[in-house]
């Protein structure tokens, strides 16, 4: 069987075009932590994901290919081999130096300060010293290899970040997957066109961008034409960001009614926010307040929204539980009996 002839039961196009891969692996490097890849495929990515110098974990569903991978990843090939082989000229990623340079900084960087603080995020610390004690081991971290479906797959209770390509048929379960999922922090996602702009929320935010705002801040980085795979899909693919918040706008405590709230918004009737808000209120004051407060039109659909309007409106939502409806009650449309 070819390298590179996808099985359709699996969704399987391999991303090909070194330029997209290259950005990917750019994306990531901007990132911290150990990687989690879903559906490597072949190790297009894997590979140049390596040269980054953090631990792997290369989650594919077809057992040839974890297989083959297996053979392919991990120290026995020289970083700088795998830098020249995988990237074109003048394709470095962001921030990336030369091997013999970037160890070297490192052991300097370990001698100056072993206990240096981590940048923001949790456990950065402890993956620094992964990575020293590997260096000194004298070998890149291990890319480890696990056949598994990744909707099965258990994720690290640790931080990492997610890439992958994911099979454009099963986008938005896998999607879903990943946003319901703990400890991650950054995610690159390669999907298709349509679903990247809409959950980036190009052109209006749809209900599931909306439902995961107040924790996720999503991003669209580039269109990736369907030449760039092989086999040839029928559509583009986009590469879509995630970052969870630092500062979520809601807890997390609050996520299951909030998603209420967006879902009977964005379905409720009315041909305007503050329609829509009125039926499902009935505080007609109170809801033209709240969209003088937060600028929001009258007439303005529900993906129109931002994420701080949508948090904002889960604060709304629950003051006026506490109140009883200012709406009043409409007349039944019964009419007392005229008397004879």
């Amino acid at each position: 069987m070819s390298r590179h002839s996808g099985r359709h039961e699996l969704g399987q196009n391999f991303l090909t075009d070194r330029a997209t891969i290259a950005r990917i692996v750019d994306l990531v490097a901007r990132t911290d932590g150990p990687i989690v890849e879903i559906g490597p495929g072949a190790g297009a990515v894997t590979l140049p994901l390596e040269t980054l110098g953090r631990p792997i974990t290369a989650v594919e569903l077809d057992g040839r290919l974890a297989a083959e991978l297996r053979n392919t990843v991990g120290p026995r090939r020289p970083a700088d081999r795998r830098r020249a082989d995988r990237f074109p000229a003048g394709q470095r990623p962001t921030g990336q130096q030369p091997a013999a340079q970037r160890d070297s900084g490192q052991r300097d960087s370990g001698r100056r300060d072993s206990g240096r603080r981590d940048s923001g995020r949790p456990d950065a610390a402890q993956h620094d010293v992964g990575q020293r004690d590997s260096g000194r081991r004298g070998e890149a971290p291990r890319t480890r290899v696990v056949q598994a479906d990744f909707g099965s797959f258990a994720l690290p209770r640790t931080p990492h970040v997610i890439v992958g390509n994911l099979p454009f048929h099963r986008t938005t379960g896998m999607l879903r997957r990943v946003l319901a999922a703990d400890h991650w922090t950054d995610a690159v996602l390669l999907v298709q066109w349509e679903v990247a702009r809409r959950r980036a929320g190009v052109g209006g935010a749809t209900m599931m961008t909306a439902q995961w705002w107040p924790w996720f801040e999503f991003g669209l980085d580039r269109r990736v034409p369907a030449a760039a795979f092989t086999p040839r899909p029928d559509v583009d693919g986009g590469l879509l960001t995630i970052t969870r918040r630092a500062h979520p706008l809601l807890p997390a405590s609050e996520r299951r009614g909030y998603a209420e709230l967006v879902h009977a918004v964005f379905t409720g009737p009315g041909r305007g926010i503050q329609e829509i808000l009125t039926r499902r209120f009935g505080h007609r004051t109170a809801v033209s307040r709240w969209l003088a407060d937060n600028g929001v039109p009258a007439t303005a659909l529900p993906r129109a929204l931002t994420a701080p309007q949508w948090a904002a409106l889960h604060a709304l939502a629950a003051e006026l539980s506490a109140r009883p409806s200012g709406g009043g009650r409409r007349s039944g449309g019964r009419t007392r009996p005229r008397r004879r």
